[in-house]
């Protein structure tokens, strides 16, 4: 399905967290963490915030002054 040869595909393996601790062990051995109070997650788009487009969403949002 995905075809990016940087990505191992095991067949009959799904995802869990059971998985994730060898892996975080490995990484954790090698004091190859991150500093999270610093760290940046990367997104795949970026973030942008809109007004809702539902209107009886909008009239509870509004300020009661208008």
């Amino acid at each position: 399905i995905i075809d990016n040869k940087e990505i191992i595909q095991i067949e009959n393996i799904y995802p869990s967290a059971k998985f994730m601790s060898w892996e975080a062990n490995i990484k954790f051995n090698k004091q190859d963490i991150e500093d999270i109070a610093y760290f940046e997650p990367y997104y795949l788009k970026e973030f942008i915030a809109t007004t809702p487009k539902n209107k009886v969403l909008g009239k509870l949002l509004q300020p009661k002054n208008q």
